[in-house]
């Protein structure tokens, strides 16, 4: 009673309604504020941050790419820049010159520096105060256009000597010669250049007592540029703000960078190298982000224009959320009219999209096998034809719901409503997250709902689950810098393949269905989503990996098991198993046609197969070359070599799983294992003897991961290695009976959502394709922004897996339905496909050209 009570407050229905009311009311208040700043896409960047680690920094709500020397030349292409100011300005123009040109030729004329390409310059102007020098300076590039600069970078000093009586005169002396220098200013901004003041960073404190009087003068030095950044950002902020000066931007971030990174310094030192090096990786991503568009590099970047296939799919999501809207109003005024509820109540066993979403699971539901009787007999009220109107209408309804989720995929990844970060990674930051969830799942252990064997299903979401949360933290926490996390990461990957594997070899040997229904039924399941997502995000097929590489290896070995003759098992005659192959009868064959000789045949031609083209590297990307499949699998124009390392990678996996499955049917033939019971699986000392192999197995993985230099040096070796701990892991979690007889069901529900998880993860909890973290509200809130996010995920991870279930289902329709019309749909849907294939290809074409 007390639990059912628990399940009417506490559901996924709730939450889901929670997380639409968060949607929308962070959206409303992030969309006021990006109004309010005009869509400065800049402003995150030049206006604070955090300084994560000592030479480590995030801007507020923007990403910051890390630039190599190699970048300077190509990103500053037909640019000016022009640093002017005082010392300190000096020595971010040379910090800046040494990163990104350092065996540069720069000229020194007197006080002023200079470096210059044939398509670009990068000099220096000593002009330390606001005085006659400086306007002359201006004045020069006025009357000189040709010799103007695109972009200057522009600070003032402050006096060498402070005293504390005179603030108030050198501070308004300081606003009179800013505002006699802003009209000249303002007329070289509006030729088209841009002009970004700099802001004084303050200078560390010193400790020593024999320089007391040093000290106190770098003080009052402090407390005086306080002063002067206060009336720079009084006058050039207020003016910016309101539009008048538009080109004029105030950097505050190099300051901020200096301030924090001070306070964090041992003995109150700051690190110079540090915060030279940050001001001019701040200083190229305002120069550089919006030309060179780094995707995790989002500060000062605007977002990516929108395709033809976007705004098609837009115009097409715009449809079926108004359709949907009008059979909301119109179903809700038919249930409210007196004069239809007659009507309304006969209509009820026709369906609708809340009878459809009742099924948790969503893999039972059927239009036509749900239909109720009222609705199949001759004498019903409602008729196919309202019967066909009623289940349209739902499916437009649920149609609608997608194009929803859609959109907010779109808006957190392709917009700059909702923020985004850089990752950090640490070892507590990676480890804790793991803590939690193990200690989570451990709590929701259940036992299983009945003794399936070895490997049953609810294991098998059990294993999904923690895989993904893992892999969740893995992405999360940006720990693919760390080469033993990354190769434990990739095991993971490994072991989804070895479970596919494994149960849709059972499926096949235990049932016989080799029907084309089920085996595209599978496919559009697992693809749907990431077609979609290719269209709206405009991402190859390729991109979303895993995808792909479970979809190609499940095609394989389907062929394979499906090509004649076929191996399973049919029971007949009270039981007994007789094989069946082709229609002939089981008693003329002879042994080597039984199910066993022939699953083993087919296994060792599998083996054969993919171990021979894997030695063929050139002939093998050739076969994905081919227009329009080249489309689907490149990453650069043309290129599917990173296709061919994944897919190599992880070439045994999947069917070692199915091997696996088999070798456990063998022994199971011969009465070795008992997975009935709850004893043992084997005798005790077999069992023993399995259950300390598998753990060293195990174990030993972990260690020779922890001997990896780097990713490319292991891959090789890895492709072999990997098949230990998958099988090692099966009999570690089976030995046991008391292990094998529960699961946790914690893990297991994610675990029937987990390809919704690790698709969706890229635009909605992470962002810029995974390269960051979303951020929705302010920066310096990380774990209520990581609560707020995570329950938005989840609830539209557990949402897409449910929609994504309805729609394979009325796609590929019921058994009763012809595999003809089946056969015309799939390739209605591939044309489709083409069609979306050739307009991105014109497109392109076009925009390149």
């Amino acid at each position: 009673m007390t639990k059912s009570i628990v399940l009417k407050v506490i559901n996924t229905s709730v939450f889901k309604r929670i997380s639409i009311a968060v949607v929308v009311l962070l959206f409303f208040v992030q969309g006021i504020s990006y109004v309010d700043t005009g869509g400065n896409v800049c402003g995150r960047l030049l206006n604070g941050g955090t300084l994560v680690d000592i030479d480590v920094w995030h801007p507020t709500g923007c990403m910051i790419h890390n630039y190599t020397p190699k970048d300077g030349s190509s990103c500053l292409k037909k640019q000016r820049v022009a640093f002017v100011g005082d010392k300190h300005m000096r020595n971010v123009y040379q910090s800046f010159m040494k990163k990104f040109f350092e065996n540069s030729n720069i000229k020194e004329t007197g006080t002023e520096l200079k470096f210059q390409e044939s398509n670009f310059a990068v000099d220096f102007f000593w002009r330390p105060h606001l005085d006659s020098d400086i306007h002359s300076l201006y004045e020069s590039w006025l009357k000189n256009e040709d010799e103007a600069p695109n972009i200057i970078i522009q600070s003032a000093a402050t006096p060498s000597i402070v005293n504390a009586d005179e603030f108030d005169k050198d501070v308004d002396d300081f606003r009179a010669n800013l505002t006699k220098l802003i009209p000249l200013m303002n007329n070289l901004v509006s030729n088209s250049s841009k002009l970004y003041w700099m802001l004084q960073a303050p200078e560390a404190e010193l400790i020593n007592p024999e320089e007391r009087s040093k000290e106190n003068a770098i003080v009052n030095k402090n407390l005086l540029l306080i002063k002067y950044n206060e009336a720079i950002e009084v006058i050039l902020g207020s003016a910016s703000r309101s539009g008048l000066y538009a080109n004029i931007s105030i950097v505050n971030s190099p300051a901020e960078v200096a301030s924090q990174t001070i306070k964090q310094s041992k003995n109150g030192f700051s690190h110079p190298g540090s915060v030279a090096e940050l001001t001019t990786q701040i200083l190229m991503n305002l120069f550089c982000n919006d030309v060179q568009r780094p995707i995790d590099g989002s500060c000062c970047q605007r977002p990516p224009p929108v395709t033809i296939l976007q705004i098609g799919a837009f115009i097409v999501g715009l449809v079926c959320v108004l359709l949907s809207l009008l059979i909301s109003c119109v179903r809700l005024c038919t249930r409210t009219s007196p004069k239809a509820v007659s009507t309304a109540s006969a209509a009820e066993g026709c369906g609708d999209v809340s009878d459809i979403e009742k099924d948790v699971h969503m893999r039972s539901y059927s239009y036509s096998e749900n239909t109720p009787p009222s609705c199949s007999s001759p004498n019903s009220k409602c008729n196919k034809k309202k019967t066909r109107r009623h289940r349209l209408s739902s499916l437009i309804l649920l149609a609608g719901k997608l194009s929803c989720i859609l959109l907010y995929f779109y808006i957190c990844d392709r917009s700059d409503v909702f923020m985004k970060a850089n990752k950090h990674f640490t070892t507590i930051r990676f480890c804790v997250p793991l803590i939690y969830l193990i200690l989570i799942g451990i709590f929701g252990i259940n036992r299983c709902k009945k003794q399936e064997g070895l490997f049953c299903q609810d294991q098998s979401d059990e294993w999904k689950g923690w895989m993904i949360l893992i892999i969740l933290v893995y992405h999360m926490t940006g720990a693919y810098e760390k080469t033993w996390i990354t190769m434990h990461y990739r095991l993971l990957i490994s072991m989804y393949l070895f479970i596919s594997g494994y149960t849709n070899f059972n499926h096949y040997w235990n049932t016989g269905d080799f029907g084309i229904r089920r085996m595209f039924s599978m496919v559009l399941r697992s693809n749907l989503l990431t077609v979609l997502l290719c269209v709206v995000m405009n991402r190859t097929y390729q991109f979303y990996f895993f995808v792909p590489l479970n979809t190609f290896w499940f095609l394989i070995l389907y062929f394979f098991m499906a090509i004649p003759p076929r191996a399973y098992l049919s029971k007949k005659l009270g039981g007994q198993e007789h094989s069946q192959i082709d229609g002939m009868s089981s008693r003329k064959l002879s042994w080597i046609c039984s199910p066993y000789f022939i699953a083993m045949f087919k296994f060792a031609v599998m083996l054969f197969s993919i171990f021979t083209v894997s030695r063929f590297e050139n002939e093998f990307s050739n076969l994905f070359t081919w227009w329009p499949i080249v489309r689907l699998f490149e990453q650069t124009r043309g290129s599917v070599q990173e296709w061919w390392q994944i897919v190599q990678l992880d070439r045994f996996s999947m069917v070692f799983g199915a091997i696996t499955a088999f070798g456990y049917q063998v022994l199971k033939r011969f009465s070795v294992v008992d997975d009935l019971k709850q004893g043992c699986l084997f005798s005790f000392k077999a069992s023993s003897l399995t259950f300390t192999a598998s753990f060293f197995a195990f174990s030993g993985f972990s260690y020779w991961s922890s001997l990896c230099k780097d990713e490319g040096s292991c891959e090789p070796t890895y492709t072999y290695i990997c098949l230990m701990p998958m099988t090692s892991y099966l009999l570690l979690r089976n030995i046991p009976g008391y292990i094998r007889s529960g699961f946790s069901s914690f893990f297991a529900w994610f675990g029937k959502i987990y390809l919704e998880l690790f698709i969706a993860q890229y635009h909605i909890w992470s962002a810029a394709d995974g390269k960051g973290v979303l951020v929705v509200i302010a920066s310096n809130w990380p774990m209520l922004n990581l609560v707020l996010t995570t329950l938005v995920f989840v609830c539209v991870a557990h949402e897409l897996n449910q929609l994504t279930t309805i729609f394979t289902d009325w796609f590929v329709g019921t058994s009763q339905d012809s595999v003809r019309r089946l056969i015309v749909r799939i390739f209605i849907l591939l044309a489709v496909i083409l069609f979306f294939v050739i307009i991105n290809d014109v497109t392109n074409s076009r925009s390149e050209s």
